[in-house]
């Protein structure tokens, strides 16, 4: 069982088959039933009146999967062989993943309709597998030649193209799902009796599927007959028509309603072979596609390898003759007109070492950056000429081919287009990066111009302080000579006070011994005084000298600081000046670097 059932398993029932062959009105008529289609459908248009039942988001995921492998819906015989299996492509399942989560509902059983996953069905497979998620088929088809009559109103599709897209659908939806619970549903039983249809579709899936009362009303209302615009009774006779196509439609009409048994899938894979083969043939892809390796030894004689090549991954290795030394070679990758990407390219001594490998010339129309290269001309060839011959042992090419012949053409168009909207793309970034670094520019000048204003402020305001403080010392120190000679001036008129009382105190005394010892008492006295007198200079001196070396040391400070603040603000401008004058954008560490050292010395200035 695909895959293990488990409790968080879920159903999606998927429903394939070529597009015009009824998948909208079976997708219909199970939306009746609970199942759900997502959150945005395609609307309904001229083709579907009563819609497309099919989920938008899903749609256009399909059409970029296709895209992003050079085909579109009406090309996709052109697909390589196992594509889904290649990691460019696997990387997307992760998409998908998302827009099933975000499109429906994590734990009930949903519906995805798209004709585009006859197709993409593998790619589907490997997704659901990681989901947990149970598939269960239906495949819908319908009268070939009324599915190219419906292409051709809708489209303009011609009747050859409209037929291999319908043998294509089938074939590779019925090969895809043969592990998986699945039945084939003929468009004309939903027609003619919808209410048996859908009871043997829901018993065969085992889908919990109740149809009575309103719900059979419902049913029979939702599908009209008039709806079917193109009819081919199988009266009209196509005599190109190879027998194929009537074959597997004839083979398709015995499985309405259930699955096919194993012999009959033998049936259809001998159908499958006879159609694909004859396909590549007469489109220019067959087996005979060769890969070519000529080498040219230093004397000038050339050998030539050959190898098969096939759509798709190709991984190529040639063993050149080890006699002479290859001076240079040439590889044709194909012998058609062809666009394919160069994966990789080793050459390999007879020692073991790898060399280093350049294109020295190649014929080319274009080469883009990862390797892909286009050719017009039906002998593609790329030539590598080392510096010195070498004896090799081994060159191995590998490389993805990925459109041959005609189709090159539409592959470098859609290669121009989406390297020119890349382009486009870059540029509009850099613009927008260009502007960025322009608004950034003017606002770090402005923020430098009003942090260097603040400076200027700073610097006038130290100064006039400085200015204050020089004054205030100086009238100190006038205030402290003033005292000074007031104290000088005073001690002067004490001694000559003193010795006017002495004289006087002498001549008044009668005795010797009074006068002496008046005298002796004095004496003290003006000893005293005139000790006193020097002790008070002396601590007058000391405090005038401790006031004039703190007046020098303040005075030398504030002119150490205004000169360092003078030399900052000299420096500040000249970073100015170097910012106006600079007319480029790309400002760099010549910007950042100065305005980090404004901003980290005032630091703690911003912050008090």
């Amino acid at each position: 069982m695909y895959p293990p059932e488990n409790k968080n398993t879920r159903i999606c029932i998927l429903i394939l088959g070529m597009h015009r062959s009824g998948t909208s009105a079976t997708s219909g008529c199970l939306s009746l039933f609970g199942f759900r289609l997502g959150k945005k459908l395609v609307p309904a248009g001229e083709p579907n009146e009563k819609g497309y039942f099919e989920n938008d988001t899903i749609n256009r995921f399909n059409e970029n999967l296709l895209d992003f492998l050079n085909a579109r819906w009406h090309d996709t015989l052109f697909l390589p062989d196992e594509w889904w299996r290649e990691e460019r492509v696997r990387v997307k399942s992760a998409e998908l993943m998302e827009i099933i989560n975000d499109e429906f509902d994590p734990v009930s059983d949903f519906i995805i309709k798209d004709p585009r996953i006859s197709v993409l069905l593998p790619f589907y497979l490997d997704t659901f597998r990681k989901m947990s998620i149970l598939p269960k088929l239906i495949i819908n088809f319908r009268n070939p030649f009324e599915v190219a009559a419906s292409l051709k109103k809708r489209d303009n599709l011609s009747l050859s193209k409209s037929l291999l897209l319908w043998m294509d659908a089938n074939l590779k939806a019925e090969q895809y799902s043969r592990t998986l619970p699945r039945l084939f549903v003929n468009y004309n039983s939903l027609l003619d009796d919808p209410l048996t249809t859908i009871q043997k579709i829901a018993g065969g899936l085992e889908l919990n599927i109740e149809l009575a009362g309103e719900k059979e009303t419902e049913l029979r209302s939702f599908i009209e007959k008039r709806l079917k615009h193109h009819t081919n009774d199988g009266k009209t006779a196509y005599p190109d028509i190879p027998e194929t196509v009537y074959h597997l439609f004839d083979f398709l009409k015995k499985t309405d309603l259930r699955d096919t048994t194993p012999p009959e899938q033998k049936i259809v894979g001998k159908l499958s072979r006879g159609f694909y083969s004859g396909f590549r043939f007469f489109n220019g892809i067959d087996k005979e596609l060769q890969v070519v390796l000529k080498t040219i030894d230093d004397n000038s004689k050339s050998k030539l390898y050959s190898a098969p090549a096939h759509p798709g991954l190709n991984k190529i290795r040639f063993f050149p003759d080890r006699s002479n030394p290859v001076a240079e070679y040439i590889i044709y990758p194909i012998n058609r007109r062809a666009a394919l990407q160069l994966l990789n390219l080793k050459v390999k001594t007879r020692t073991g070492e790898y060399l280093p490998v350049e294109i020295t010339e190649t014929n080319a129309e274009k080469v883009l950056d990862n390797g892909t290269m286009i050719f017009e001309s039906e002998f593609p060839w790329l030539r590598i000429k080392p510096d010195q011959a070498f004896v090799l042992s081994e060159i191995s090419f590998e490389f993805q081919l990925l459109a041959i012949s005609d189709f090159t053409y539409r592959f470098s168009i859609q290669e121009r287009n989406l390297y020119e909207a890349e382009l486009l793309s870059k540029i509009a970034q850099l613009q927008t990066e260009n502007n960025n670094l322009i608004a950034a520019h003017e606002t770090i000048i402005k923020k430098l111009e009003t942090e260097i204003i603040h400076l200027q402020n700073e610097n006038n305001n130290l100064v006039a302080v400085h200015r204050v403080a020089v004054e205030k010392l100086k009238s100190e120190i006038d205030h402290l000579k003033t005292e000074q000679s007031n104290l000088i001036t005073a001690n002067e008129m004490t001694t000559i006070k003193l010795e006017h009382e002495l004289k006087t105190v002498q001549a008044s005394n009668s005795s010797l011994k009074t006068i002496q010892h008046e005298e002796e008492t004095f004496q003290k006295k003006i000893n005293k005084l005139n000790a006193d007198y020097k002790r008070e200079i002396k601590q007058l001196q000391e405090k005038n000298s401790k006031l004039e070396s703190e007046h020098l040391a303040r005075l030398n400070k504030f002119e150490t600081e205004y000169a360092k603040l003078s030399e900052e603000l000299r420096f500040n401008q000249k970073q100015l000046q170097l910012l106006m004058d600079t007319r480029s954008w790309k400002i760099g560490r010549s910007v950042t670097w100065p305005y980090r050292i404004l901003k980290e010395k005032y630091k703690n200035h911003y912050e008090k």
